[in-house]
């Protein structure tokens, strides 16, 4: 697949993002936030409709881009692509509206104190458990949902001639995002691990029961960053795949890839075993899961293990200039987007929730100093953050991207220069 592929997805994500901006940012949260401006809700199902179809577009173009003929293989890339649009889309303004929509306990009421100690801690946990899944849950929706729909329109617009793959970058990419992906649930494990204990904590005290499973907070951001962390094993997998039967790995070895990959499960399950070992023995789906994991890992270094360095270039090969850029890109880009798709449910929880506890307090409630006046503007606050950190993930790969292609430009115009001298 050629990496063009993401320049679809990003593009279809900004669009999209952008369509999507009015019904989730504007009309929905009028439902659930009290004192929120009335608007009209027309214009918000136009919008959604409209983003439907562009989710199909960022397929096509996707298939377009891609580097694969036929239209099996344009579903693939126009899946790739519009999964890729949902979950900027998810970054930009989808998080922030489902945080409004899991906190919607506390954002629906008046300003005032909770009347007791019992109504505080069940408006507390609740806000906090429904926080974390929906803004989970919301990850697969945009993505899955968005994958769909970028399927059939990279199914009817697949190209008929193949492009050049370059899957030594997709290896590249492969480890930067798996590393990732296994930072993501070791911070998930550390910091959710403790959360359902005090939550059942707090509602055995106060005689409370949560409409949620306790444990639904601590599966959802583990099992989403361990998903992750096995989407990028099997892109590394297939790309080690393309590059044995090209039969060059560039400049790197084969199996120093493919251990590099494969070990990454070993290590998250001894960081998490010496973090949070409870996330092992009190839900052994996560445990299952980790070892099939590195069930995977094990097989990858097994199959790589008598892969040897290289030499020669593939005939494909990208400039240095290119790889460079590319592969600089493509990283940063994987990089940042997992760090802030596990994070959205933490920072909604802060924004909506954490900075509500002295107002729903009933001994600080009424004579609070609050850094908000208005449920209103909490949620609109909220929006900015998770639009400000989109745009960081939009803006900062591109300026990594150029600066590692200049320097690569450089590399390859002195070569040329002592090639010229030589001859």
């Amino acid at each position: 697949m050629n990496p063009k592929v993401f320049l679809g997805g990003i593009l279809g994500g900004i669009v999209t993002a952008l369509i999507l901006r009015y019904p989730l940012q504007t009309v929905f949260p009028g439902q659930y936030v009290n004192g929120w401006q009335a608007v009209q809700p027309v214009i918000g199902w136009i919008a959604l409709c409209v983003s439907i179809l562009a989710f199909v577009a960022t397929g096509a173009v996707g298939a377009r881009l891609g580097g694969k003929a036929g239209r099996g293989a344009g579903a693939i890339c126009g899946a790739v692509a519009s999964a890729l649009a949902g979950s900027l889309v998810f970054v930009a303004c989808g998080g922030a509206a489902t945080g409004v929509y899991g906190s919607r306990m506390l954002l629906g009421r008046a300003m005032i104190p909770a009347a007791t100690e019992s109504e505080f801690m069940s408006l507390l946990t609740e806000a906090v458990a429904q926080t974390i899944l929906w803004s989970y849950l919301a990850f697969w929706i945009f993505t899955l949902g968005g994958a769909a729909l970028g399927a059939l329109g990279g199914a009817l617009a697949a190209g008929r001639v193949a492009q050049k793959t370059y899957p030594a970058v997709w290896l590249s990419v492969s480890v930067a995002g798996s590393l990732a992906g296994l930072m993501a649930a070791l911070v998930a494990a550390v910091i959710f691990s403790l959360l359902p204990v005090q939550i059942e904590r707090a509602l055995e005290q106060n005689n409370l029961t949560l409409s949620l499973p306790t444990w639904i907070v601590l599966v959802m951001p583990v099992l989403t960053a361990l998903s992750l962390l096995l989407l990028f094993m099997l892109i590394g997998w297939l790309s080690l795949e393309s590059l044995a039967r090209q039969g060059a790995a560039g400049s790197f070895s084969l199996r120093a890839a493919a251990f590099t990959l494969g070990l990454q499960p070993l290590l998250l399950l001894l960081g998490i075993y010496f973090l949070a070992r409870s996330v092992i023995f009190q839900h052994p789906f996560l445990g299952i899961s980790l070892l099939v994991l590195c069930a995977l890992g094990i097989l990858l270094m097994a199959r790589f293990r008598k892969a040897e360095r290289i030499s020669h270039q593939p005939a494909a090969a990208l400039s240095k200039a290119e790889s460079f850029g590319w592969t600089t890109f493509l990283c940063s880009f994987c990089i940042g987007l997992v760090a802030l798709v596990t994070s959205v449910a933490s920072l909604n929880v802060v924004m909506l929730v954490i900075t509500q506890i002295v107002l729903l307090s009933p001994q600080t409630g009424l004579t609070a100093d609050l850094s908000f006046d208005s449920f209103s503007s909490l949620v609109v606050e909220n929006y900015i953050r998770h639009a400000v950190n989109f745009s960081a993930l939009i803006w900062a790969p591109f300026v990594l991207g150029a600066l590692a292609y200049l320097v690569g430009w450089l590399i390859d115009r002195r070569k040329m220069t002592k090639a010229t001298i030589i001859d």
